[in-house]
């Protein structure tokens, strides 16, 4: 199975930017991943293209339960730097999706809690979360030792407390403070 290459750096359409692997992630095909892994396809290349993401940040982004643990199980790199649009690591993107399990996975491969906001849109983990409204993923953060006032992206963020709040989470917001005194 083929794959694009660091030398493909012209990329027309976006897709043309992502490895075939890193499109397997993103739809979900778990058929597909196993046949490029076997192939030898890198499991950690890197994010290209304006919306690029590694294989393990697709899978996240989707929600592919499945394709995270199995990208894991093949050495994909949990804390991996992210792409440039939306700059999200893998932790953090999870964090702001429904799906629980995926950020304990994460976790349990010794995903970092306290990777710092990018700088543009870029949000931690718990920034994630509390803007997505998901008490039980802020509870878990928490529980890992993630930073209450972590500093927020330069351009366009927003710390934890903040998030909540804008989004009308306030026994979240409260939560934040009263355990961890929030700013």
């Amino acid at each position: 199975m083929p794959h694009l290459t660091e030398e493909d750096t012209d990329c027309q359409d976006e897709d043309d930017c992502w490895t075939l692997l890193q499109i397997a992630a993103r739809e979900g095909d778990l058929p597909a991943i196993h046949a490029a892994l076997a192939s030898g396809a890198d499991v950690n290349a890197p994010p290209r293209g304006y919306y690029g993401r590694t294989a393990l940040q697709a899978a996240c982004e989707a929600s592919h339960g499945a394709v995270v643990s199995a990208l894991l199980a093949a050495g994909a790199e949990v804390n991996d730097r992210p792409g440039n649009n939306g700059a999200k690591n893998a932790l953090q993107i999870a964090a702001g999706k429904p799906d629980l399990a995926i950020v304990r996975t994460l976790l349990d491969h010794g995903a970092d809690v306290n990777v710092p906001a990018s700088r543009y849109f870029g949000m931690t983990a718990l920034q994630s979360a509390c803007a997505a409204g998901s008490d039980d993923t802020v509870a878990l953060l928490l529980e890992h030792g993630a930073d209450v006032n972590a500093p927020p992206a330069s351009t366009a963020g927003r710390t934890a407390l903040q998030a909540a709040c804008e989004g009308g989470f306030l026994a979240m917001a409260a939560m934040l403070i009263q355990r961890q005194g929030a700013e």
